[in-house]
């Protein structure tokens, strides 16, 4: 779930932010290479502290509050006014909320259940696993490896709403885990896929 916006900007970003929120007005230009949308959070499931205490934020009680979601002009975010997302992305040390395409971000109503559970309660508890370490230059980081629960290499494309990075029953380590049976079945499609190509290959078919 954890995103920045490129490496050589990643330690001006201190803290992770995941928040389910609706588009507010128009989009604005924010000097260069950068804009902005209003957001009416309706839950903070990461980085609520860091977001209620920004001077971006404009609260009204701990559930509803509006804040500026910044984004870079080359990495546009695809969203519509009105319409509520779920937005990840990362704090500034001055408390900006900035994401980007790159970030996971999704219509709320599309989410399946699967990722719905992981937002509200999975992800949560495995936040000292990252999925990748190369874009965090932080201490410490701890990131899954390239095997699936099953010691197999793994399919990243298979991953995305079927499996998490969680910590090991010694919170020593990262290791993939399993949301659902659509990795097992994606996996096997893939690897099917692989196959017949490389068998088209041989016969000299495309």
């Amino acid at each position: 779930m954890d995103h920045v916006l490129s490496s050589n900007l990643s330690a001006k970003y201190l803290n992770a932010a995941t928040i389910k929120g609706k588009i507010l007005g128009k989009i604005r230009k924010e000097g260069p290479g950068m804009k902005s949308a209003a957001v009416s959070v309706s839950h903070v499931f990461k980085g609520l502290n860091q977001l209620l205490t920004s001077e971006n934020a404009e609260v009204f009680g701990q559930i509803v509050f509006q804040v500026r979601l910044y984004y870079p002009v080359n990495c546009p975010l695809d969203v519509q006014e009105g319409s509520q997302y779920l937005f990840t992305g990362v704090i500034t040390v001055n408390g900006e909320l900035h994401t980007s395409s790159c970030s996971w971000h999704a219509p709320w109503d599309k989410l399946t259940l699967t990722q719905t559970k992981g937002v509200q309660t999975v992800y949560k508890r495995n936040c000292g696993c990252r999925v990748d370490c190369q874009r965090w230059w932080l201490p410490g980081c701890r990131s899954c490896d390239d095997r699936d629960p099953w010691g197999r290499e793994i399919v990243s494309s298979c991953t995305y709403g079927h499996m998490y990075c969680a910590l090991s029953n010694d919170w020593e380590k990262c290791s993939w885990k399993v949301l659902d049976s659509g990795y097992s079945k994606c996996a096997g499609e893939a690897v099917g896929e692989v196959v017949s190509k490389r068998g088209r290959m041989r016969t000299g078919r495309s």
